[in-house]
């Protein structure tokens, strides 16, 4: 899967694309990233914005020992 988000978004028409993802490191070079929790939208912002604020996409990344 990686592979294919990789190869859509390096063609020179960036599509708009919506990814869900239960791998963090799927999503990491997305542009956008919106974290769901209990139905609820409760961070979004990019990768190193998320992970800078150390709430809860930090925590998810730290179950998968990403961060």
């Amino acid at each position: 899967i990686q592979e294919a988000i990789t190869k859509l978004h390096s063609q020179d028409v960036h599509p708009t694309s919506v990814t869900v993802a239960h791998r963090l490191a799927t999503i990491t070079s997305h542009d956008m990233i919106f974290v769901i929790a209990q139905g609820q939208l409760v961070e979004s912002g990019k990768h190193a914005e998320l992970v800078n604020q150390k709430n809860v996409y930090h925590a998810m990344l730290s179950l998968e020992n990403l961060v």
